[in-house]
């Protein structure tokens, strides 16, 4: 099994700009499945990293740096562009399984080795009633929005859970999410938002 390493950046930048400030990362999956699970993780706001949180998706792109690397010619290539945390947009050192999270102790070639060909595996879904239990547990903790019209900032719910406000009236979470982090001071990310929401938006209760 091969690794390839990417880069994820603003799309109207140079391929030299990207490897430099972007996010740089690694896998051994179909770059067109890697870019869908950074991007949706983008629009909604819930990407563990940091940086990509706060961006839309619409405005950056993959790049593939190299690919058909070994595990050991990744990880060399990972620590190249990424050799200290806070390097372009990855928050901590990039590297493929080369140290132990907890005591920062480089792992032999055996143990990444096993850990990846475990990481690629398929995961196994969640059952239904699971899936079910899991979501009743988040609704139970909540941060309470407020739902408005975008034309007349007409106040259509108060104090609603976002997920249960969509399932009801049918509009889609991942639409109206991103407009809890809209700014109305950049007309395109607004306008953009308004487009997508159905004309709605929705703010944290006060």
């Amino acid at each position: 099994m091969t690794y390839t390493v990417y880069s994820i950046y603003y799309t109207d930048s140079t391929h030299e700009e990207a490897k430099r400030r972007g996010f740089v990362g690694s896998t051994q999956q179909d770059k067109d499945k890697v870019w869908r699970w950074h991007s949706t993780r983008m629009n909604n706001g819930t990407h563990t990293n940091p940086q990509l949180a706060r961006k839309r998706a619409d405005f950056c792109c993959l790049r593939v740096i190299a690919e058909g690397l070994t595990l050991d010619e990744c990880d060399a290539l990972l620590h190249q562009l990424r050799p200290e945390h806070g390097v372009g947009w990855n928050s901590t050192r990039a590297g493929r399984d080369a140290t132990h999270r907890h005591t920062g102790k480089a792992r032999d070639y055996q143990t990444r080795a096993a850990i990846s060909n475990q990481m690629s595996k398929p995961r196994q879904p969640h059952s239904p009633s699971t899936r079910l239990a899991i979501g009743a547990a988040a609704r139970q903790q909540y941060k309470p929005v407020d739902i408005l019209t975008y034309d007349a900032d007409k106040l259509v719910a108060q104090g609603v859970c976002l997920s249960d406000w969509c399932a009801r009236v049918g509009k889609s979470k991942g639409n109206l999410y991103p407009t809890l982090r809209a700014d109305r001071t950049q007309p395109h990310n607004w306008e953009y938002n308004r487009h997508h929401s159905g004309g709605y938006y929705a703010r944290y209760s006060r």
